[in-house]
């Protein structure tokens, strides 16, 4: 794009702008870091996307060298309400109908069982840093949501398991949807079908290759992701005809192998 000298965006920082290629609002994301500029249109109608190095001036340097190191945030504390899962039969049968166990046994994720809303609850942690939880509700009702979060869920649910597929990363809808597929690659839930500037950052730092799987009926949805995706690997899209958490691991293998 030949208008990015025209956008102001600091250092290590992720902004929104009007897009001047489709003229939508606030549709065009550009980042700064570590020496790469980054730029995506979250438009449908719209391809304007990019990434390129750039030289970093003796005011980006200075402003490096004078920002103090924040501290991370204080981890997530587990609730003393949390059990876990073996002490409720509906949460050991959720993660057993919908293929969560070998996550589990081989610590791919962390489940608890929240006594007071009755939900499974899968633990979010960025590097080790315990940042929050999304819950299932188990005992469906009008009134209670399916998912509830926990703490902060800004980022993606990652599995990551070593020695199966490390460089792709494949990305689901929900917790348990992931929990499956890491059986077989490592995955990311996003808990909905829209990628945020977050969930990007930290999915793109480990991976440049990228499957989308969602449901058939939202494969608008789907290849709009792929396209965001596509400026910083290669990025598919696995319109699925059921959820990967419906599957065991040889029927996923198929799938994906």
């Amino acid at each position: 794009m030949d208008t990015l000298k025209e956008f102001s965006v600091d250092l290590d920082t992720s902004q929104r702008f009007d897009c001047p290629t489709c003229g939508h609002k606030n549709t065009l994301s550009i980042s700064r870091s570590n020496g790469w500029l980054k730029w995506y249109c979250f438009s449908a109608s719209c391809s304007e996307r990019g990434v390129r190095r750039e030289t970093l001036t003796v005011e980006d340097l200075a402003k490096v060298l004078q920002t103090p190191k924040t501290t991370q945030a204080k981890p997530f504390e587990i609730p003393e309400w949390f059990v876990y899962p073996e002490k409720n039969s509906a949460c050991m049968n959720y993660l057993h109908d919908n293929h969560c166990e070998i996550a589990i046994e081989r610590d791919l994720v962390e489940v608890w069982y929240d006594v007071r809303m009755a939900r499974c609850v899968f633990l979010i942690y960025n590097y080790g840093h315990r940042m929050g939880g999304v819950g299932r509700d188990l005992v469906p009702s009008a009134y209670a949501p399916k998912w509830y979060n926990y703490g902060d869920t800004s980022l993606p649910l990652m599995l990551d398991p070593c020695g199966t597929n490390r460089d792709t990363l494949i990305i689901v809808e929900d917790a348990a949807s992931a929990c499956a597929a890491s059986t077989v690659i490592s995955a990311a839930a996003i808990r909905g079908t829209t990628l945020t500037d977050e969930h990007i950052k930290r999915i793109t730092r480990d991976y440049d290759k990228f499957i989308v799987a969602l449901d058939k009926d939202a494969s608008e949805k789907g290849l709009a992701m792929a396209r965001q995706l596509s400026s910083y690997g290669s990025a598919s899209v696995l319109l699925l005809e059921r959820d990967l958490k419906y599957l065991n691991q040889t029927e996923i293998k198929g799938l994906l192998l």
